[in-house]
């Protein structure tokens, strides 16, 4: 069976300096369109003291691109980076560092989860 690609968009922050220190600036950040991901469910999660909020949570699989110098051909993706995914516009967080997992045949795949929590 063979699974739907898709683009995805990295997003990253900007710096400000606040009180002589960096912080990120979200609002303008950089938008990178990043080809060739598998998108899978990865789970949801409901507040269980009143239900008013619930986090979805989405796998990114990116195989090596041969056209990405970078990187042993995997995209530039980082922990405190953010996604957009396709005809979705909210910005979902990535949890943890992105991992490139190794294969025995060789061709690895890079892997990290996003999430979104509404309410």
């Amino acid at each position: 069976m063979r699974r739907l690609r898709v683009t995805v968009t990295r997003l990253r922050a900007g710096q400000l300096m606040d009180n002589n220190s960096p912080v990120d600036d979200w609002s303008q950040p950089d938008r990178h369109p990043v080809r060739g991901a598998l998108v899978q469910p990865a789970g949801t999660a409901e507040e269980q003291e009143r239900r008013d909020s619930s986090t979805t949570r989405y796998q990114l699989q990116f195989m090596p691109d041969p056209e990405v110098t970078e990187r042993d051909g995997f995209p530039d993706i980082q922990a405190g980076d953010r996604i957009e995914l396709p005809g979705d516009d909210r910005q979902w967080r990535i949890i943890g560092e992105p991992l490139i997992q190794p294969s025995l045949t060789g061709i690895g795949y890079l892997y990290f989860e996003i999430s979104l929590t509404e309410g």
